[in-house]
């Protein structure tokens, strides 16, 4: 993350933070859902945004390319 942007979420209100990351989420859920899986979220710690990854996700191949941490 640039400094301009965390300057940015650091002035952010929270809760329009959260509200942004939940979007987020809910617009990636419907084409992981198309798949067999699905989407939840866990936590936001600082920079860190945590999601659960549930269904045919579990099994997938490429799941563990899509954990960073």
């Amino acid at each position: 993350m640039d400094h301009q942007m965390e300057h940015q979420s650091s002035i952010m209100p929270e809760s329009e933070r959260m509200d942004l990351i939940a979007a987020a989420i809910e617009e990636m859920r419907p084409g992981v859902q198309l798949d067999g899986g699905d989407l939840e979220l866990v936590s936001v710690e600082g920079q860190w945004v945590r999601v659960r990854l549930k269904g045919a996700c579990v099994s997938c191949s490429l799941a563990s390319q899509t954990w960073v941490g």
